[in-house]
Protein backbone atom coordinates (compact mmCIF):
# COMPACT_ATOMS: atom_id res chain seq x y z
CA UNK A 1 0.00 0.00 0.00
CA UNK A 2 2.62 2.12 1.07
CA UNK A 3 3.09 5.18 3.17
CA UNK A 4 -0.17 6.46 4.73
CA UNK A 5 -0.27 9.61 6.46
CA UNK A 6 -1.04 8.86 10.68
CA UNK A 7 -4.45 10.77 12.35
CA UNK A 8 -7.40 12.26 11.81
CA UNK A 9 -8.05 15.56 9.71
CA UNK A 10 -8.78 19.18 11.26
CA UNK A 11 -11.26 21.15 10.50
CA UNK A 12 -10.95 24.01 7.93
CA UNK A 13 -13.43 26.80 6.23
CA UNK A 14 -13.35 25.57 2.09
CA UNK A 15 -13.34 29.34 1.30
CA UNK A 16 -10.92 31.91 2.50
CA UNK A 17 -9.85 34.14 -0.40
CA UNK A 18 -11.11 35.26 -3.08
CA UNK A 19 -8.77 32.90 -5.19
CA UNK A 20 -10.92 29.88 -3.54
CA UNK A 21 -14.16 31.36 -4.46
CA UNK A 22 -13.14 31.91 -7.76
CA UNK A 23 -12.06 28.01 -8.11
CA UNK A 24 -15.18 27.06 -6.30
CA UNK A 25 -17.40 28.52 -9.20
CA UNK A 26 -15.28 26.94 -11.49
CA UNK A 27 -16.00 23.79 -9.89
CA UNK A 28 -19.36 24.09 -9.65
CA UNK A 29 -20.69 21.86 -12.77
CA UNK A 30 -18.31 19.09 -11.90
CA UNK A 31 -19.62 19.34 -8.38
CA UNK A 32 -23.56 18.78 -9.54
CA UNK A 33 -22.54 16.00 -11.70
CA UNK A 34 -20.43 14.53 -9.28
CA UNK A 35 -23.14 14.45 -6.70
CA UNK A 36 -26.05 13.45 -9.06
CA UNK A 37 -23.04 9.96 -9.61
CA UNK A 38 -23.20 9.88 -5.91
CA UNK A 39 -26.66 10.01 -5.47
CA UNK A 40 -27.73 7.42 -8.11
CA UNK A 41 -25.26 4.68 -7.59
CA UNK A 42 -25.70 4.75 -3.43
CA UNK A 43 -29.79 4.93 -4.00
CA UNK A 44 -29.12 1.61 -6.34
CA UNK A 45 -27.31 -0.11 -3.55
CA UNK A 46 -29.23 0.55 -0.76
CA UNK A 47 -33.00 -0.40 -2.77
CA UNK A 48 -30.93 -3.57 -3.82
CA UNK A 49 -30.22 -4.36 0.35
CA UNK A 50 -34.06 -3.30 0.92
CA UNK A 51 -35.41 -5.34 -1.66
CA UNK A 52 -33.26 -8.29 -0.10
CA UNK A 53 -34.37 -7.99 3.38
CA UNK A 54 -37.78 -6.67 2.90
CA UNK A 55 -38.02 -2.78 3.99
CA UNK A 56 -38.59 0.15 2.79
CA UNK A 57 -35.92 2.97 1.95
CA UNK A 58 -37.19 6.48 1.26
CA UNK A 59 -35.06 8.18 -1.50
CA UNK A 60 -35.72 11.79 0.05
CA UNK A 61 -33.71 10.71 3.43
CA UNK A 62 -30.95 9.05 1.40
CA UNK A 63 -30.84 12.41 -0.63
CA UNK A 64 -30.93 14.48 2.79
CA UNK A 65 -28.37 11.86 4.69
CA UNK A 66 -25.96 12.07 1.82
CA UNK A 67 -26.02 16.08 1.14
CA UNK A 68 -25.56 16.33 5.08
CA UNK A 69 -22.53 13.78 5.24
CA UNK A 70 -21.21 15.90 2.00
CA UNK A 71 -21.66 18.97 3.46
CA UNK A 72 -20.05 18.61 6.93
CA UNK A 73 -16.90 16.76 5.19
CA UNK A 74 -16.19 19.59 3.47
CA UNK A 75 -14.80 21.19 6.39
CA UNK A 76 -12.66 18.54 7.18
CA UNK A 77 -10.97 18.04 3.28
CA UNK A 78 -13.15 14.65 2.92
CA UNK A 79 -13.39 13.13 -0.24
CA UNK A 80 -17.59 12.78 -1.64
CA UNK A 81 -19.55 10.47 0.78
CA UNK A 82 -21.77 7.75 -1.18
CA UNK A 83 -22.15 4.25 0.17
CA UNK A 84 -19.07 2.06 -0.28
CA UNK A 85 -20.74 -0.71 -1.82
CA UNK A 86 -18.08 -3.59 -1.53
CA UNK A 87 -18.00 -2.45 1.54
CA UNK A 88 -22.03 -2.55 2.40
CA UNK A 89 -21.42 -6.53 0.49
CA UNK A 90 -19.37 -7.76 3.52
CA UNK A 91 -21.44 -6.06 6.12
CA UNK A 92 -24.10 -7.61 4.66
CA UNK A 93 -22.52 -10.93 4.83
CA UNK A 94 -20.85 -10.56 7.84
CA UNK A 95 -25.07 -10.20 9.41
CA UNK A 96 -25.20 -6.82 10.16
CA UNK A 97 -29.16 -5.51 10.11
CA UNK A 98 -28.80 -1.96 11.85
CA UNK A 99 -27.65 1.64 11.16
CA UNK A 100 -25.95 1.51 14.10
CA UNK A 101 -23.42 -1.47 12.96
CA UNK A 102 -23.40 -0.45 9.02
CA UNK A 103 -22.63 3.24 9.91
CA UNK A 104 -21.72 4.52 12.94
CA UNK A 105 -19.62 1.01 13.68
CA UNK A 106 -18.01 1.16 10.73
CA UNK A 107 -16.85 4.75 11.06
CA UNK A 108 -15.46 4.33 14.51
CA UNK A 109 -13.30 1.34 13.11
CA UNK A 110 -12.04 3.77 10.02
CA UNK A 111 -11.03 6.33 12.20
CA UNK A 112 -9.04 3.73 14.96
CA UNK A 113 -7.20 1.98 12.28
CA UNK A 114 -6.11 5.44 10.81
CA UNK A 115 -4.97 6.74 14.05
CA UNK A 116 -3.32 3.62 15.85
CA UNK A 117 -2.93 1.39 13.14
CA UNK A 118 -1.56 3.60 9.68
CA UNK A 119 2.12 2.36 9.80
CA UNK A 120 1.02 -0.83 9.92
CA UNK A 121 -1.48 -0.55 6.36
CA UNK A 122 1.77 0.25 4.66
CA UNK A 123 2.80 -2.90 4.47
CA UNK A 124 -0.08 -4.73 3.13
CA UNK A 125 -0.23 -5.97 -0.05
CA UNK A 126 -2.38 -4.46 -2.59
CA UNK A 127 -3.65 -7.73 -3.60
CA UNK A 128 -5.31 -8.12 -0.43
CA UNK A 129 -7.33 -5.46 -0.89
CA UNK A 130 -8.02 -5.71 -4.04
CA UNK A 131 -9.51 -9.42 -2.58
CA UNK A 132 -11.53 -7.62 0.15
CA UNK A 133 -13.44 -5.83 -3.05
CA UNK A 134 -14.12 -8.38 -4.76
CA UNK A 135 -15.08 -10.56 -2.05
CA UNK A 136 -17.52 -7.92 -1.20
CA UNK A 137 -19.12 -6.74 -4.60
CA UNK A 138 -19.45 -10.44 -5.62
CA UNK A 139 -22.79 -10.43 -3.79
CA UNK A 140 -24.12 -7.46 -5.91
CA UNK A 141 -24.26 -9.18 -9.15
CA UNK A 142 -27.63 -10.44 -9.90
CA UNK A 143 -26.89 -13.01 -12.85
CA UNK A 144 -29.91 -15.03 -11.52
CA UNK A 145 -31.84 -12.05 -12.65
CA UNK A 146 -30.63 -12.54 -15.88
CA UNK A 147 -31.70 -16.03 -15.98
CA UNK A 148 -34.99 -15.19 -15.23
CA UNK A 149 -34.70 -12.38 -18.02
CA UNK A 150 -33.78 -14.71 -20.63
CA UNK A 151 -36.72 -17.12 -19.54
CA UNK A 152 -38.99 -14.75 -20.26
CA UNK A 153 -37.64 -13.59 -23.37
CA UNK A 154 -37.44 -17.30 -24.84
CA UNK A 155 -40.82 -18.24 -24.15
CA UNK A 156 -43.23 -18.32 -26.77
CA UNK A 157 -46.38 -18.14 -24.75
CA UNK A 158 -44.87 -14.10 -23.87
CA UNK A 159 -44.84 -11.20 -27.12
CA UNK A 160 -41.64 -9.25 -28.18
CA UNK A 161 -41.91 -6.93 -25.21
CA UNK A 162 -40.81 -9.24 -22.90
CA UNK A 163 -37.27 -8.85 -25.20
CA UNK A 164 -36.84 -5.72 -24.03
CA UNK A 165 -36.20 -6.49 -20.16
CA UNK A 166 -33.01 -8.78 -21.37
CA UNK A 167 -31.99 -6.11 -24.25
CA UNK A 168 -31.59 -3.70 -21.14
CA UNK A 169 -29.96 -5.90 -19.09
CA UNK A 170 -27.35 -6.91 -21.52
CA UNK A 171 -27.00 -3.11 -22.74
CA UNK A 172 -26.41 -2.45 -19.11
CA UNK A 173 -24.03 -4.96 -18.05
CA UNK A 174 -22.22 -4.55 -21.37
CA UNK A 175 -21.53 -0.68 -20.75
CA UNK A 176 -20.94 -1.13 -17.39
CA UNK A 177 -17.58 -3.42 -17.48
CA UNK A 178 -16.39 -1.72 -20.52
CA UNK A 179 -16.79 2.59 -19.94
CA UNK A 180 -17.59 1.96 -15.88
CA UNK A 181 -20.46 1.77 -13.33
CA UNK A 182 -22.35 5.42 -14.10
CA UNK A 183 -22.12 4.79 -18.07
CA UNK A 184 -23.61 1.52 -17.43
CA UNK A 185 -26.49 2.87 -15.35
CA UNK A 186 -27.21 6.00 -17.72
CA UNK A 187 -27.11 3.46 -20.86
CA UNK A 188 -29.63 0.71 -19.42
CA UNK A 189 -31.40 4.47 -18.55
CA UNK A 190 -31.52 5.51 -21.77
CA UNK A 191 -32.13 1.80 -23.47
CA UNK A 192 -35.02 1.15 -21.24
CA UNK A 193 -36.36 4.61 -21.89
CA UNK A 194 -36.19 4.00 -25.97
CA UNK A 195 -37.91 0.31 -25.28
CA UNK A 196 -40.82 1.75 -23.12
CA UNK A 197 -41.15 5.16 -25.90
CA UNK A 198 -41.53 1.88 -29.21
CA UNK A 199 -43.64 -0.15 -26.98
CA UNK A 200 -46.50 3.18 -26.12
CA UNK A 201 -46.57 4.08 -29.73
CA UNK A 202 -46.88 0.69 -31.40
CA UNK A 203 -49.16 -1.31 -28.38
CA UNK A 204 -50.56 -4.27 -28.91
CA UNK A 205 -54.10 -4.66 -30.51
CA UNK A 206 -55.82 -8.15 -30.62
CA UNK A 207 -58.97 -9.35 -31.36
CA UNK A 208 -60.75 -10.86 -29.26
CA UNK A 209 -63.00 -14.03 -28.73
CA UNK A 210 -65.12 -15.50 -26.03
CA UNK A 211 -64.35 -19.22 -25.08
CA UNK A 212 -66.52 -21.88 -26.92
CA UNK A 213 -67.88 -22.92 -23.92
CA UNK A 214 -69.57 -19.61 -21.99
CA UNK A 215 -72.88 -18.59 -23.21
CA UNK A 216 -74.57 -14.98 -23.16
CA UNK A 217 -77.29 -16.28 -21.85
CA UNK A 218 -75.75 -17.19 -18.70
CA UNK A 219 -75.48 -15.13 -15.86
CA UNK A 220 -71.74 -15.35 -15.47
CA UNK A 221 -70.39 -13.01 -17.94
CA UNK A 222 -68.02 -14.25 -20.48
CA UNK A 223 -64.69 -14.93 -20.43
CA UNK A 224 -63.09 -12.70 -23.40
CA UNK A 225 -59.08 -13.67 -24.47
CA UNK A 226 -57.28 -13.09 -27.42
CA UNK A 227 -58.84 -14.55 -30.73
CA UNK A 228 -55.61 -17.16 -31.23
CA UNK A 229 -55.76 -18.80 -28.15
CA UNK A 230 -57.06 -22.18 -27.94
CA UNK A 231 -61.05 -22.38 -27.15
CA UNK A 232 -61.37 -18.78 -28.72
CA UNK A 233 -64.44 -17.71 -30.69
CA UNK A 234 -65.31 -14.96 -32.54
CA UNK A 235 -68.53 -12.86 -32.25
CA UNK A 236 -70.95 -13.23 -35.24
CA UNK A 237 -71.40 -10.15 -37.22
CA UNK A 238 -69.14 -7.94 -34.04
CA UNK A 239 -65.80 -6.69 -34.23
CA UNK A 240 -64.30 -7.06 -30.75
CA UNK A 241 -60.84 -5.85 -30.01
CA UNK A 242 -58.57 -4.77 -27.29
CA UNK A 243 -55.56 -1.95 -27.25
CA UNK A 244 -52.91 -2.93 -24.57
CA UNK A 245 -51.36 0.36 -23.62
CA UNK A 246 -52.37 4.64 -23.09
CA UNK A 247 -54.14 5.67 -26.16
CA UNK A 248 -52.83 9.21 -27.33
CA UNK A 249 -51.87 10.71 -30.62
CA UNK A 250 -48.84 9.03 -31.11
CA UNK A 251 -50.79 6.00 -31.74
CA UNK A 252 -54.73 6.66 -32.51
CA UNK A 253 -53.92 6.59 -36.26
CA UNK A 254 -52.58 3.17 -35.94
CA UNK A 255 -55.96 2.08 -33.76
CA UNK A 256 -58.03 3.85 -36.64
CA UNK A 257 -55.87 1.64 -39.25
CA UNK A 258 -56.19 -1.49 -37.30
CA UNK A 259 -59.80 -1.44 -37.28
CA UNK A 260 -60.57 -0.58 -40.84
CA UNK A 261 -57.84 -3.28 -42.19
CA UNK A 262 -59.58 -5.75 -40.05
CA UNK A 263 -63.37 -4.33 -40.58
CA UNK A 264 -62.64 -5.23 -44.36
CA UNK A 265 -61.40 -8.37 -44.06
CA UNK A 266 -64.46 -9.47 -41.99
CA UNK A 267 -66.89 -8.13 -44.55
CA UNK A 268 -65.63 -10.27 -47.42
CA UNK A 269 -67.73 -12.98 -45.07
CA UNK A 270 -70.50 -11.22 -42.97
CA UNK A 271 -71.68 -7.73 -42.55
CA UNK A 272 -70.41 -6.05 -39.07
CA UNK A 273 -73.02 -4.09 -37.40
CA UNK A 274 -70.62 -3.09 -34.57
CA UNK A 275 -67.32 -2.49 -33.08
CA UNK A 276 -66.31 -3.11 -29.28
CA UNK A 277 -63.24 -1.50 -27.83
CA UNK A 278 -62.40 -3.03 -24.73
CA UNK A 279 -60.41 -0.09 -22.80
CA UNK A 280 -59.48 -2.80 -19.77
CA UNK A 281 -55.93 -1.98 -20.36
CA UNK A 282 -56.39 1.56 -21.38
CA UNK A 283 -54.79 3.70 -18.55
CA UNK A 284 -54.90 7.42 -20.07
CA UNK A 285 -56.32 8.74 -23.35
CA UNK A 286 -55.32 12.21 -24.47
CA UNK A 287 -57.39 14.98 -26.37
CA UNK A 288 -55.96 13.76 -29.72
CA UNK A 289 -57.63 10.02 -29.00
CA UNK A 290 -60.77 11.41 -27.77
CA UNK A 291 -61.58 13.40 -31.21
CA UNK A 292 -60.29 10.34 -33.10
CA UNK A 293 -62.09 8.27 -31.60
CA UNK A 294 -65.50 10.64 -31.93
CA UNK A 295 -64.56 10.91 -35.64
CA UNK A 296 -64.83 7.21 -35.43
CA UNK A 297 -68.14 6.41 -33.69
CA UNK A 298 -69.39 9.28 -36.19
CA UNK A 299 -68.16 7.41 -39.54
CA UNK A 300 -69.17 4.01 -38.24
CA UNK A 301 -72.36 5.32 -37.21
CA UNK A 302 -73.13 6.79 -40.85
CA UNK A 303 -72.53 3.43 -42.27
CA UNK A 304 -74.87 1.34 -40.00
CA UNK A 305 -71.98 0.39 -37.85
CA UNK A 306 -72.31 1.25 -33.94
CA UNK A 307 -68.65 1.39 -32.22
CA UNK A 308 -68.82 1.29 -28.62
CA UNK A 309 -65.98 1.56 -25.79
CA UNK A 310 -66.36 -1.38 -23.15
CA UNK A 311 -64.58 -1.94 -19.61
CA UNK A 312 -63.61 1.84 -19.40
CA UNK A 313 -62.41 2.82 -15.77
CA UNK A 314 -61.33 6.11 -14.28
CA UNK A 315 -60.70 9.53 -15.82
CA UNK A 316 -60.79 7.10 -19.00
CA UNK A 317 -64.59 5.97 -18.68
CA UNK A 318 -65.63 9.42 -17.68
CA UNK A 319 -64.55 10.92 -20.94
CA UNK A 320 -66.00 7.78 -22.90
CA UNK A 321 -69.21 8.81 -20.94
CA UNK A 322 -69.03 12.34 -22.15
CA UNK A 323 -67.55 12.45 -25.66
CA UNK A 324 -68.73 8.92 -26.92
CA UNK A 325 -72.16 7.59 -25.38
CA UNK A 326 -73.74 10.99 -26.91
CA UNK A 327 -72.83 9.78 -29.97
CA UNK A 328 -74.20 6.39 -29.73
CA UNK A 329 -77.11 7.32 -28.36
CA UNK A 330 -77.80 9.04 -31.55
CA UNK A 331 -76.52 6.19 -33.68
CA UNK A 332 -79.12 3.56 -32.41
CA UNK A 333 -82.51 5.84 -33.35
CA UNK A 334 -84.48 3.56 -31.27
CA UNK A 335 -86.11 5.37 -27.74
CA UNK A 336 -85.53 2.12 -25.59
CA UNK A 337 -81.80 1.48 -26.94
CA UNK A 338 -80.83 5.08 -26.12
CA UNK A 339 -82.77 4.55 -22.19
CA UNK A 340 -79.90 1.40 -22.36
CA UNK A 341 -76.79 3.08 -23.51
CA UNK A 342 -75.77 4.61 -20.55
CA UNK A 343 -76.39 1.21 -18.63
CA UNK A 344 -73.83 -0.98 -20.24
CA UNK A 345 -70.50 -1.21 -19.34
CA UNK A 346 -69.14 -4.67 -20.29
CA UNK A 347 -68.38 -6.00 -23.44
CA UNK A 348 -71.34 -8.50 -23.02
CA UNK A 349 -73.38 -5.52 -22.43
CA UNK A 350 -72.41 -3.61 -25.48
CA UNK A 351 -72.75 -7.12 -27.43
CA UNK A 352 -76.55 -7.78 -26.58
CA UNK A 353 -77.15 -3.53 -27.23
CA UNK A 354 -75.74 -4.27 -30.71
CA UNK A 355 -78.14 -7.37 -31.11
CA UNK A 356 -80.97 -5.54 -30.38
CA UNK A 357 -79.62 -2.68 -33.11
CA UNK A 358 -79.53 -5.11 -35.20
CA UNK A 359 -83.21 -6.63 -34.82
CA UNK A 360 -84.63 -2.97 -35.28
CA UNK A 361 -83.01 -1.79 -38.77
CA UNK A 362 -82.58 -5.68 -40.35
CA UNK A 363 -80.20 -7.11 -42.07
CA UNK A 364 -79.43 -4.61 -44.70
CA UNK A 365 -76.59 -1.91 -44.26
CA UNK A 366 -77.30 0.68 -46.80
CA UNK A 367 -73.46 2.13 -46.70
CA UNK A 368 -70.11 -0.51 -46.65
CA UNK A 369 -66.65 0.48 -45.26
CA UNK A 370 -64.88 -0.10 -48.59
CA UNK A 371 -60.92 0.23 -49.54
CA UNK A 372 -59.38 3.43 -51.30
CA UNK A 373 -58.31 0.99 -54.59
CA UNK A 374 -62.28 0.13 -54.77
CA UNK A 375 -63.17 3.79 -54.60
CA UNK A 376 -61.09 4.70 -57.68
CA UNK A 377 -61.61 2.48 -60.00
CA UNK A 378 -65.22 3.16 -59.37
CA UNK A 379 -66.58 -0.75 -58.68
CA UNK A 380 -68.77 -1.72 -56.37
CA UNK A 381 -67.64 -3.81 -53.26
CA UNK A 382 -69.48 -6.74 -52.57
CA UNK A 383 -68.73 -9.80 -50.00
CA UNK A 384 -68.10 -12.88 -51.54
Amino acid sequence: VGEMPAGLPSFVIPVQSPEDLKIAKELIPGAILVAFVVFLSSFAGAKKFAMQDGYQIRAFNELMGLGIANFVGAFFGAVPTQIGLSRMGIAHQAGIRSQLGANILVGVVVCLGVVLFSRYIEHVPMCVLNAIIVNGASHLTEFDQAKDLWAYATNERYNWKTRGDMLTWITGFSCTLYFGAFQGMLSAVFASLIIILYQVVNPDIVQLGFRSSDHLDDDRARKWMALDREGATREPGILVLRLEGPLFYANVERLQEWVEEEELELQEEEDIIGIVLSASAIPFMDTTAIHSLAALSKTCADRGTLFCMANTFGQTGRIAADQLEPILEDAVKDPFLKSQVRNCSSVDDFILLIRKYRETIGQSISHRLVRASTVQTKSIYKPR
